[in-house]
């Protein structure tokens, strides 16, 4: 091959390796822009207690709620979780069972240093909240005061809860009877996600 050639052919392959490599720069940036751009907030809690299920059903529809607003939010089983500061905020469920929430109690005592800047919200399910009835409903809102006590978030939701038969021990069927508990699913889920909303705004603020 001439050498004029071959210096033109060597020419050309510098050139095009000098603009495949503007062109991967250039797609590594948009790609680098496009992320910075759905970058989630920050990162939320929704830590739960259940004992049927109800009450994670609860928590994973305000989790969803939390990243349609752009945030990464997580619902997960208070046993499973280990390192609260890990998050920017977190909020706390669970069921209320005799007029207590142990889980949430037992929760906030072991994390309570990480959890006294972080705890924005908590809520409690139970059918304490889905009777017409204001001693049930003021016991249910102490039962929750009670298990985040001596920490106070800003943001508490009572939410009517369900109570399937077929998951119910023998035992659990008599104390319902005796008490005579609604027997059902009460959940208003338009009424979680519009309290989800709440807690979104001063996240945002």
């Amino acid at each position: 091959m001439p050498k004029r050639l071959s210096r033109a052919f060597d020419f050309i392959a510098l050139c095009l390796m000098a603009s495949t490599a503007w062109f991967f720069a250039g797609c590594a940036f948009a790609v680098e822009v496009v992320g910075s751009s759905t970058q989630a907030k920050g990162r939320v809690l929704v830590a739960f207690s259940t004992s049927k299920g109800s009450t994670g059903e609860v928590a994973e529809t305000i989790a969803s709620e939390i990243r349609s607003a752009g945030w990464e939010a997580e619902a997960v089983n208070l046993n499973d979780v280990h390192l609260p500061e890990e998050f920017n905020h977190v909020i706390l469920g669970g069921p209320v069972y005799y007029g207590k929430i142990r889980e949430i109690k037992a929760f906030v005592e072991k994390y309570e240093e990480a959890l006294r800047d972080r705890l924005t919200g908590a809520f409690a399910v139970g059918m304490a909240f889905a009777v017409d009835d204001e001693e049930q409903i003021a016991a249910g809102r102490k039962a929750l005061d009670d298990s985040t006590a001596p920490l106070r978030p800003a943001h508490l939701g009572y939410f009517a809860g369900r109570i399937d038969p077929g998951k119910l021990s023998l035992l659990e069927k008599a104390a319902i009877k005796m008490v005579k508990s609604p027997v059902g699913d009460f959940r208003d889920w338009e009424e979680t996600r519009a309290w989800a909303r709440e807690v979104v705004k001063s996240l945002d603020q």
